[in-house]
Parts: structure tokens; C-alpha cells; sequence
């Protein structure tokens, strides 16, 4: 595991331990809760019970008034009706504390059926923290909330998976630049050192040109490889630039709608860009087949034919796991992963493919072009 790696996991665990922590302190904050509503019930449940048979009492005296007509038809009803919601209220508050047990009992992880007192805490509570000023209190509150520690756990890992990528493609660009620097020696340094007096007597007619291959005569060592055409930048070549470079138009198309949360536009966006990234392989395999066969261009081909295979046949296998890493965003995407505010994946594989896009601009220049 390399170090940005140990760095994410080393967050993961902070992130989960942030977690546990939250879940630790609603768990209590709710037994609690559930506690204090059981005193409370056991403490006025009498009471309420009281009050009740008291409320149903003078329901019942009202009638008997009303019956015998000693009062006014209208006042009587009016108490009955005032007496029926006190008595509603006063059931729904004895139902409402009577339940307490049950959710206590619940997070208590207790037997169904269980039978349990509680007992209210005597000690006083300690009220110490309430003398800080609001600014101490304010500062606690952030810097031991739980979501605010997780945040930002979460924004280092973020952080490291930038980095890490951003590694990543920088060991990409010294791969090709390796091998743009072997193409750059061959064509201004071996090629014109063979063709000097010095190596004339091992390889008279051997001719120092580019590309390595001449009217008539191969530009090779003692004419050990087959004669060849070279390829030239019209037309497969630039329909295959033309491709790529709309490939990263509908890609950065796709990512501004996915800003915009406007996930049905960013799908259709990225099949399209997968599309032209299968699209462009199967230009490149008719390319091979057509330098294979009507060209005699090989990989044996001298050092023309071995950089013109390595720089595309790399770049090409570059092309395919960048299609299959879109692919797969792409199929995220339609299960509802990614949002407008979190979505490195998506923004990894863009950057692997524009990375994908300029690689080929140079590699178009150097191999077809010059």
C-alpha cells in the first residue's frame, strides 16, 4: 500500500470511528429522553388519573343540571364540550407517557415483558459548562461535532485521491515522454550516426534518411528488413484526432450538466463519448490491418516500424481502459451514484481521458506529420 493509500485508510478509520461516536451520542441522547419521560410519567400518572375522575365528575354534574334544568340549555353544553377535550388531552398525555416504557425498554435492549423500576437521580446536575461565554460555546460545539470531524475526514480523503491520481498520470506522461524522447534519438541521433563515413565501410549502401525507408532501397543495416511504405496522416489518422478530440467536447459536456444535476443530459453525454472511444479502436485496428497488408509496415519495419507500433499499439491500449473506465462511470451514473458536489470518480476518469486526448495531439504531430 503506498502512502496516499495508507493516508485513506488512516481517515476511513477516523471517519468510522466519527460514526460510532454519533451513533453513541443519539443512542444516549434517546435513552435519555425515554428515561426522563418514564419519571415523568410515574410521577404525574397519579395525578393525571385524579384529574381525569375529577373532569369526568363534573361531566356528569353538568348532565344532572342540564337534566333538571336548573341552568341555561347553552352554558351546560358549553362545559360538556370544554370538559370532552380537557378529558381527550389528558388520555392523549397518559398515552403519550405510558409508551415511554416501552421505548426505553426497547433501548435498553430488554426481554419482551420485561418489569423494571426507575429510580430518579438525586445528585444535582451539573450546570459548570453553562458559565462559558457563547463564543467558547459555539467553538466546542464545532469542533466536537461528530458530522463537522467526519467532513472533514472526508475532505482528506478527497484530497488524497486527487493527489493520488494526479501521481498517476504524471507516471503516464513520463511513459510516453520516454518514448517520444526514443523516437526524437532515433531520428536526430542513430539514424544520422549510421549514415557516417564512420559505419559506410559496415553498411555501404545504407542510407540515412526519415522515415527509415528510401525509393528502392530499405534504410536498414546490411538491407535486412523488407521494404515498406510509410504511413501518412491522411485520412485515418485524422479522422481518429477528430474523434478523440470530440470525445473530450461531449465528456466536458457531460461534466458541466452533472454540475448542474442534470444526470439525464450528463448520461447521454458520456455514451456518446464511450461510443467514439470504441469508434476510434476500430479505426485504429482497420489502420493496423491496412499497414500490414498493403503497407508491409510491421513492427519489424527498423526503428520506424517498431516506434510508429509501440507509441499507437500504447496509446491505443491507453484509449481502451480509459472507454472502460467511462464505461463504468457511466453505468454508476445510472444507478444514481455521483451528485453535483461529490464525484471524484467522475472527474478521475476525465482526467485519465483528456490526458488520453493530448497524448494522441502530440503523437499525431510526431509520427504522421514530421
Amino acid at each position: 500500500m503506498g502512502y496516499y493509500g495508507s493516508k485513506q485508510q488512516a481517515d476511513r478509520f477516523l471517519v468510522a470511528g466519527e460514526k460510532r461516536r454519533k451513533a453513541m451520542h443519539l443512542l444516549m441522547q434517546d435513552v435519555r429522553t425515554a428515561y426522563w419521560r418514564v419519571v415523568a410519567a410515574e410521577k404525574l400518572g397519579q395525578s393525571i388519573r385524579d384529574t381525569m375522575a375529577e373532569a369526568e365528575s363534573a361531566l356528569k354534574a353538568s348532565e344532572s343540571a342540564e337534566a333538571s334544568a336548573m341552568r341555561s340549555p347553552l352554558e351546560p353544553l358549553r362545559f360538556q364540550r370544554q370538559l370532552l377535550e380537557n378529558l381527550r388531552m389528558l388520555e392523549l398525555v397518559e398515552h403519550e407517557l405510558s409508551s415511554a416504557r416501552v421505548e426505553l425498554s426497547t433501548l435498553a435492549a430488554l426481554p419482551a415483558g420485561s418489569s423494571f423500576t426507575v429510580v430518579e437521580p438525586q445528585a444535582q446536575i451539573n450546570t459548570k459548562w453553562l458559565d462559558m461565554n457563547p463564543a467558547d460555546m459555539e467553538l466546542q460545539a464545532v469542533v466536537n461535532n461528530p458530522d463537522m470531524r467526519e467532513s472533514l475526514y472526508n475532505a482528506r480523503i478527497d484530497t488524497s485521491y486527487r493527489w493520488s491520481m494526479s501521481w498517476f498520470i504524471f507516471s503516464e506522461v513520463m511513459f510516453f515522454g520516454a518514448f517520444f524522447s526514443a523516437l526524437w534519438w532515433a531520428r536526430a541521433h542513430s539514424v544520422p550516426m549510421l549514415g557516417s563515413l564512420d559505419n559506410a565501410l559496415l553498411w555501404p549502401d545504407f542510407k540515412a534518411v526519415w522515415p527509415t525507408a528510401a525509393a528502392g532501397v530499405t534504410a536498414s543495416p546490411a538491407g535486412i528488413i523488407e521494404p515498406f511504405q510509410t504511413m501518412t496522416p491522411f485520412w485515418l489518422p485524422t479522422i481518429n484526432t477528430a474523434l478523440l478530440l470530440s470525445s473530450g467536447v461531449t465528456l466536458t459536456i457531460a461534466h458541466h450538466a452533472l454540475l448542474e444535476n442534470k444526470r439525464d443530459t450528463t448520461i447521454k453525454f458520456m455514451w456518446l463519448t464511450v461510443l467514439l472511444g470504441v469508434v476510434f479502436l476500430f479505426v485504429q485496428g482497420y489502420e493496423y490491418a491496412h499497414a500490414y497488408s498493403d503497407m508491409n509496415l510491421k513492427l519489424s519495419s527498423g526503428v520506424y516500424g517498431s516506434t510508429f507500433y509501440m507509441l499507437t499499439g500504447f496509446h491505443g491500449f491507453h484509449v481502451f481502459l480509459g472507454m472502460l473506465m467511462l464505461l463504468v462511470i457511466t453505468l454508476r451514473l445510472q444507478k444514481g451514484h455521483f451528485t453535483a458536489d461529490k464525484h471524484f470518480g467522475f472527474e478521475g476518469a476525465a482526467w485519465y481521458w483528456h490526458f488520453v486526448d493530448v497524448v494522441w495531439l502530440g503523437l499525431y504531430i510526431l509520427v504522421y506529420w514530421m
